[in-house]
C-alpha cells in the first residue's frame, strides 16, 4: 500500500462524501415536514457513520474524514442537511467531526473495531452538538427544541448503542471489500 495521498484516494475520499450527500437527502425531507432542525439526523448519522467509518478504514490517510467532512459541508449549503438551507456556520460541522474521526482513527487503529465504534459514535453525538451548539450562538429558527434532546442521558446512550453499530457496520462493509482489486487500486497495492 502506498503511503501519502494520491490522486485516486483524494478521488475516492470525495465520491465517498458525496454518496453520502446523495444518500442524506432522503432524510432532508423529514427536516422540511417537521421544521425542526436537525430531523434529517436519524438517516444521515446512518450514512454517514457508515460512510465515515468506512473511508477511513479504506484511505488509511489522516485528513480522510476531514475532507469528507468540508466536501460533504460544502455541497450541503444549499440544502436543509446539518441545519437550515444557507446556514454557513454549517461548514465548521463537517470538519470539525472530520477532525475528531481522523483522530480516532490515529488514536485506535491498532483495535479496528473500537475504532469503528468510537468514531460512529463521537462523530455522530459531536455532529448534533454542533448543530444546537452553532444553531444557538447564530440562531436557527426551532433550534430551542433539539436543547432537551441533544442533552438527555438517554439520547447519549441511543446515540452510543445505535451509530457505534453504525460504525463497525462500516467496518465490517470494508473487512468483506478489502481483498478486492477495487480497494488495493485505490490503496495503491499490487492487483
Amino acid at each position: 500500500m502506498k503511503k501519502g495521498w494520491t490522486t485516486t484516494k483524494l478521488i475516492a475520499t470525495g465520491s465517498l462524501a458525496i454518496l453520502s450527500l446523495v444518500l442524506s437527502l432522503a432524510g432532508a425531507s423529514l427536516t422540511v415536514l417537521t421544521g425542526l432542525p436537525g430531523a434529517s439526523g436519524a438517516i444521515n448519522a446512518f450514512t454517514s457513520a457508515v460512510l465515515t467509518v468506512f473511508a477511513v478504514f479504506l484511505i488509511r490517510e489522516f485528513g480522510t474524514a476531514t475532507l469528507m467532512g468540508f466536501v460533504f459541508s460544502v455541497l450541503s449549503l444549499p440544502l436543509p442537511l446539518e441545519g437550515t438551507v444557507g446556514f454557513l456556520p454549517k461548514l465548521l460541522i463537517g470538519p470539525l467531526v472530520g477532525l475528531m474521526a481522523d483522530l480516532l482513527f490515529l488514536l485506535l487503529k491498532k483495535r479496528p473495531w473500537l475504532a469503528a465504534i468510537s468514531i460512529g459514535f463521537v462523530s455522530q453525538y459531536l455532529t448534533g452538538l454542533l448543530i444546537y451548539l452553532l444553531g444557538s450562538l447564530f440562531p436557527i429558527p426551532g433550534i430551542d427544541r433539539l436543547r432537551p434532546l441533544i442533552l438527555s442521558p438517554l439520547t447519549v446512550i441511543g446515540t452510543f448503542v445505535l451509530m457505534g453499530g453504525f460504525g463497525y457496520l462500516g467496518y465490517r462493509l470494508y473487512t468483506k471489500l478489502e481483498d478486492t482489486s477495487l480497494v488495493k487500486r485505490i490503496q495503491g497495492g499490487e492487483q
